[in-house]
């Protein structure tokens, strides 16, 4: 199931915390700033796999996509990396560099928070719900791609979630 909201962000918050949504009561308390286009979007899915799998198949070196490469890691810890990544366009024409955040929430999900490249701006949050011998995913978060329009944003943001999914869950069935 995908759920989709388009939503123009043209305030932006004194004390930058994560906001999806001013009121407009709460006007006020913003300041005029900038106009970002992002697009809002929920998507779901369910692995063939228990989450204790996922968890270990995420931490892998061997874990990767066709589409998206880890080329440095910045900066690691237990709860956060900050990673380098050579992104290949839907059409493999295009590498494009982006810098992005990855923050851990062991064993249900991961925040994900570009913060350089075409995707400045864009964050998600990556959420797991076991379900006996599967586990479901949900993805929601907002998208910004420079140059793209909110319903070309919209199509590549679920492109690559969609194929990213299927990937994972692919390499799942033969992962050990």
């Amino acid at each position: 199931m995908t759920e989709l909201t388009w939503h123009v962000l043209s305030l932006i918050p004194r004390n930058l915390e994560d906001v999806r949504e001013i009121p407009a009561r709460l006007l006020a308390n913003y300041d005029v700033c900038n106009v970002i286009l992002m697009v809002y979007l929920k998507d779901e899915g369910v692995f063939d796999a228990p989450l204790e799998k996922i968890w270990r198949f995420l931490q892998d070196d061997t874990h990767e996509h066709r589409s998206v490469k880890i080329s440095k890691v910045l900066e690691q810890s237990e709860k956060h990396m900050v990673v380098e990544m050579e992104a290949t366009s839907a059409n493999g024409k295009s590498k494009l560099k982006e810098t992005a955040k990855f923050t851990f929430n062991p064993p249900t999900g991961f925040d994900m928070e570009f913060l350089s490249g075409p995707m400045v701006g864009t964050r998600h949050t990556h959420k797991y719900t076991p379900m006996g011998d599967k586990t479901k995913v949900e993805v929601a978060g907002e998208f910004k791609i420079q140059g793209l329009n909110d319903e070309a944003t919209m199509k590549a943001a679920l492109a690559f979630l969609d194929e990213v999914f299927n990937e994972d869950n692919s390499a799942l069935k033969k992962y050990k």
